[in-house]
C-alpha cells in the first residue's frame, strides 16, 4: 500500500518555496489516488481500515515531526497497541507494517532519539524496512498514491496556514467527492488514542 501523508505543519511562516511545493505535489497526486482523506491529528489516518491490514507500507510522510515517538508515555502506548499524535508511524513500524519510510523534514525538525526501541523493530523486519530522511519532496513524485491523509495540527501549524487545511479540504470535496473522506474522533484531542490492534484484529 502506497501512502502519501501530509501535515500542514510542515509549511514553514514567510517560505514560500514549501507552500509552492506542497501545493504542486498535493494537487497533482490527488488526481490518481485512490482515496483522499482528511483528520485534524494526523493519529487519525489509523481510522483507515486498509492501512492496519496491510503489511507492506510505503509511506511518505511530509511533516515538520517524523511521529515515531517523542515521549515516554508514548512508548508505552505502542507496547500496548495504543496509537496517539506524534507517535502513530511509531505503532505502524512496531506492528511490522511499514516496508519503506520516507521522512520530509524541515531543517530544523528533531531527529529520532538513537536510543528508541523502535530502532530494533526496524532491524528486524525482513526484508530490512528502508528508513529515509528527505529534505525535499523529489522522491514524493515518484508514486501514485493508494491514500493521500491531511492532517491539521493545529497546536503546531503556524496560524497563517490555517486556511491552507480548509482550502485543501474545499477542493477535494468539490473535485473528488466520491474519494473524499473526513475522519472524525471523539472526544476531539490530540491525545484521544486509538486501538491499533483490537482494530487491526477485526
Amino acid at each position: 500500500m502506497k501512502i502519501l501523508s501530509i501535515d500542514v505543519d510542515w509549511l514553514l511562516p514567510g517560505s514560500r518555496y514549501h507552500l509552492k511545493e506542497l501545493n504542486n505535489l498535493f494537487f497533482s497526486k490527488c488526481e490518481t489516488a485512490k482515496e483522499i482523506a482528511f483528520g485534524r491529528y494526523h493519529h487519525q489516518i489509523l481510522q483507515a481500515p486498509q492501512i492496519l491490514q496491510s503489511n507492506n507500507i510505503i509511506l511518505h510522510n511530509i511533516d515538520h515531526h517524523h511521529d515515531l515517538v517523542y515521549e515516554d508515555w508514548q512508548e508505552r502506548g505502542i507496547r500496548e497497541g495504543i496509537a496517539t499524535h506524534g507517535a502513530w508511524i511509531g505503532n505502524l513500524i512496531y506492528e511490522n507494517k511499514i516496508a519503506e519510510y520516507y521522512w520530509y523534514k524541515n531543517l530544523d525538525s528533531d531527529t529520532i532519539r538513537p536510543e528508541s526501541f523502535l530502532a530494533s523493530s526496524m532491524l528486524d523486519r525482513q526484508p530490512m524496512m528502508v528508513y529515509s530522511i528527505e529534505e525535499t519532496l523529489e522522491e514524493a513524485w515518484k508514486l501514485d498514491y493508494d491514500l493521500i491523509f491531511i492532517s491539521l495540527s493545529q497546536e503546531t501549524l503556524d496560524k497563517q496556514f490555517y486556511c491552507m487545511y480548509d482550502t485543501y479540504i474545499d477542493y477535494c470535496k468539490y473535485k473528488y467527492q466520491e474519494k473524499t473522506v473526513v475522519a472524525k474522533i471523539s472526544p476531539s484531542l490530540p491525545n484521544t488514542y486509538i486501538n491499533v490492534r483490537k482494530r487491526n484484529e477485526r
